[in-house]
């Protein structure tokens, strides 16, 4: 880089969408029990872990949750997954949502991909598992892992429904853990990008 070149670097420069930066975030609440559960993995999820993670959550051990899923308009999954979500209660779909904060924000857990969705997660300061679904994700997640950022269940060539009901089950069940992660990324992604 010339050396002239002023280098914007970090979570704290993350570039989020619009509708979280008018969303008032959350002051860090400890949890007694996780009851909400936010599931997203981007707008196609082409390899249909929408519907592994929902199959898992219809297991008798999680149906005590409420959980909000996203997909996109172009998912090729779409009838299964709406399928699923009718079958299982307390489940609501959305797709293609414009303000996903809204949604989001009312979670006390969140699953999803090792995508750009994160930082939007850590920026409302709610702990995630999550399932890598490219390769370009591995080294991340891992790292996220190791600083007690994130809870990470596997890539998504390497796991099935019932080690996502274990890993789901074992997390919100470490209340210790969860906080711990809600409060380590309560303030690593603040907004105000460049604007500091």
């Amino acid at each position: 880089l010339n050396h002239k070149c002023k280098t914007l670097l970090g979570p704290k420069f993350i570039l989020l969408r619009s509708d979280f930066l008018s969303f008032e975030k959350k002051t860090f609440n400890s949890l007694n029990t996780v009851q909400n559960l936010f599931v997203f993995f981007g707008g196609s999820d082409p390899h249909n872990i929408t519907s592994m993670v929902l199959k898992s959550l219809s297991e008798k051990n999680l149906l005590f949750l409420n959980v909000d899923v996203i997909i996109g308009s172009n998912n090729p999954f779409y009838n299964e997954v709406k399928f699923l979500v009718n079958r299982r209660p307390k489940t609501t779909l959305y797709v293609q949502v414009n303000k996903i904060s809204k949604i989001i924000s009312k979670a006390d857990f969140c699953i999803g991909a090792g995508g750009s969705n994160i930082w939007e997660r850590f920026f409302l300061g709610i702990a995630s598992g999550i399932i890598s679904i490219a390769d370009n994700q591995l080294e991340s997640v891992k790292y996220l892992e190791k600083l007690q950022l994130i809870r990470y269940f596997g890539h998504y060539n390497e796991i099935s429904h019932k080690h996502i009901n274990k890993s789901i089950l074992n997390t919100i069940e470490d209340k210790r853990l969860i906080n711990k992660m809600s409060s380590n990324i309560g303030n690593l992604v603040d907004g105000f990008g460049v604007h500091r």
